[in-house]
């Protein structure tokens, strides 16, 4: 018979994710564009790929030696043009109300995955432990990296159950690589730690099981990904067999542009201490408390693999967020949500158990486990509901040695500048900007195409060139600007120029004022050749 009860408790797993949509709503109705940098430049591949189809290239932006390579994969960009293409929604309107519906699904993914391995109460509790971190402001950017991170727990937990000595378990492996092929077409980055993961895990299996059964489900969870390379390789050879040569030659990045996510020019380590503070304490105490009960305990086998496997996540993550140690490059921040994951699904195995424990002493007639994740609970909504209300939550900025330039969200002179090459710009001559990320708004948001041939702006280009090149406007960034006796200017990595001097005496003879605001100045390059 169905039971109305069970279904109607086991609904208690979407409240953790009902509460994460809320709390995206708040900085969604608050601010009138989307959240992050990021969100510009993607916003501005999905309108590429609406106007010219789907390149490797864009048309929109140059380098000094042909046209910029895109860099990213295509799918995130693809469903905001195809929603755009639809609902004839501006693009960024729409990324900014995908804010809510990530924040909830994430935290939703978590929930549902720590309520598979642990039961109801664990599940709720993974949900709530996500907000109780200071990486709430992480998990409402309308990124396709936060796409991706909703199927990534998802993934984990299908391949897990995969692994029962039962042949009908094969299709859970089979469907998780499916999973990692979408992640592959959504985040690459996202899609490699996933690798990470359960490859680790499978190595660390079967030497502690010596059993090397686990590798056969392996093998059916890296199938789909194998054959769908094979494929991918085989249309590129039909299609542009001088493209394989490039890759053979130069690498895959320097030939597609598709960026990894994971080598940077330059370091953002994080002490230990910024890790207790980002992840939260109560995500780590509880994380800890579960570790400790899963072996402590006389707790099922298969419990005790459950543990085994968010451990290994953890550590698998943690290294690499320190990777750094080893030589390479690397922005520790950007691995803390990857971390968080499996710390609340732990965590909320921890609390479940401090639950229990609490469960037949009361206080006052109330029983101590159902007070303890009451408290719990409401300072992980309140924590959420603080850190969507600061302002600090859409303000970035890209540091350099000089300073810290804000970048997001587009500054009410990025918005003039904006609206002047909307009414007044030439679609069919190229801006040079010295502030690359305000260069991007300008280019996503009136379609005005851009070239990052920098040299222009220091006089060392003739008119001639720029002509030839299609470059009809030099847009100086005010604020800009640095102290030193011997040098005019100095590039920071990012795309920004900075000069020592006014701006006015840097500007070529050839290039005439015709538009300033408070921090930008738009030159035209005059079409006579003096």
């Amino acid at each position: 018979m169905f039971n109305h009860k069970i279904v109607n408790k086991n609904l208690l797993i979407i409240i953790p994710s009902i509460i994460a949509f809320f709390i995206g709503i708040i900085p969604t109705l608050q601010y009138g564009w989307p959240l992050s940098w990021d969100i510009i430049h993607h916003v501005h591949i999905a309108e590429v790929y609406a106007q010219y189809g789907f390149t490797l290239t864009d048309p929109l932006i140059s380098l000094q030696n042909g046209p910029q390579k895109i860099g990213y994969v295509p799918l995130f960009h693809l469903f905001i043009a195809a929603i755009g293409y639809i609902t004839k929604i501006n693009y960024f309107q729409i990324a900014r109300c995908l804010q809510p519906l990530i924040a909830a699904g994430i935290v939703f993914s978590v929930s549902y995955v720590g309520y598979k391995f642990y039961g109801l109460t664990a599940g709720v509790s993974a949900g709530f432990l996500i907000l109780s971190s200071n990486l709430v402001n992480r998990i409402v950017l309308p990124i396709p990296e936060n796409i991706a991170l909703i199927i990534f727990p998802i993934a984990v937990y299908l391949f897990y159950i995969s692994l029962k000595r039962d042949t009908d378990t094969y299709k859970y492996a089979l469907i998780s690589g499916l999973l990692f092929i979408l992640m592959v077409s959504i985040h690459q980055s996202a899609a490699f730690l996933l690798f990470l993961t359960i490859t680790s895990f499978i190595i660390v299996k079967s030497i502690l099981s010596r059993d090397i059964y686990v590798f056969k489900k392996y093998i059916v969870w890296i199938l789909p990904p194998v054959c769908a390379a094979v494929i991918a390789l085989t249309a590129v050879l039909i299609l542009d067999t001088s493209l394989i040569h490039n890759i053979l030659q130069n690498g895959i990045g320097a030939v597609t542009g598709y960026k990894d996510s994971i080598s940077y020019n330059y370091n953002q380590p994080l002490n230990l201490i910024r890790y207790v503070w980002q992840l939260g304490i109560m995500a780590l105490l509880f994380a800890l408390i579960g570790a400790v009960a899963s072996y402590k305990l006389d707790l099922p086998k298969a419990v005790k693999d459950k543990s085994a496997l968010l451990i290994v996540w953890i550590a698998v993550m943690f290294i690499f967020s320190k990777i750094n140690w080893f030589g390479l490059n690397m922005i520790s921040y950007r691995v803390l949500i990857y971390i968080l994951i499996p710390l609340s699904i732990l965590g909320g195995f921890g609390l479940y158990q401090v639950y229990n424990w609490g469960k037949q002493k009361k206080i006052s007639n109330l029983p101590v486990g159902h007070l303890i994740l009451g408290i719990i609970f409401l300072l992980a909504t309140i924590n959420g509901v603080l850190i969507a209300s600061n302002p600090k939550i859409a303000t970035f900025g890209a540091q350099t040695e000089l300073g810290t330039i804000s970048i997001a969200p587009p500054s009410a002179s990025e918005i003039d500048l904006a609206d002047w090459f909307r009414k007044n710009g030439d679609k069919d001559k190229r801006v040079v900007i010295s502030n690359y990320y305000s260069g991007m708004f300008l280019v996503a948001d009136t379609g005005q195409p851009l070239s990052r041939y920098n040299r222009v702006l220091i006089g060392k280009v003739n008119q001639s060139t720029l002509i030839k090149k299609d470059i009809g406007y030099l847009v100086y960034d005010k604020r800009l600007k640095f102290s030193s006796g011997n040098k005019t200017y100095r590039t920071e990595p990012g795309g920004l120029l900075y000069f020592s001097r006014d701006i006015h005496q840097v500007i070529p003879e050839y290039a005439k004022i015709v538009y300033e605001n408070n921090d930008f100045i738009v030159c035209k390059v005059q079409t006579a050749k003096t």
